[in-house]
């Protein structure tokens, strides 16, 4: 699917959701399944939305490091 289509949707698919974080679908099932990203249901449909991928994404970020202390370890 085309970024130009998937912007223009509400929702998103488990696949558009593998293919945006370069995972596999399963991998996308597993997160889902262990309640680190959220879904919508819809019968047996299961959507999601791009503010949650990117609430996901975001979750996932490790911090900055402090340029201050790098190389200092113990400071």
């Amino acid at each position: 699917m085309s970024t130009a289509t998937q912007e223009q949707r509400i929702t998103l698919t488990e696949k558009d959701v593998a293919q945006m974080l370069g995972v596999s679908d399963r991998t996308v099932w597993q997160l889902r399944k262990d309640g680190k990203i959220r879904c919508i249901k819809i019968g047996a449909s299961v959507k999601y939305t791009r503010a949650e991928v990117d609430r996901f994404i975001e979750a996932q970020m490790t911090p900055l490091s402090d340029p201050v202390n790098e190389g200092n370890p113990g400071e």
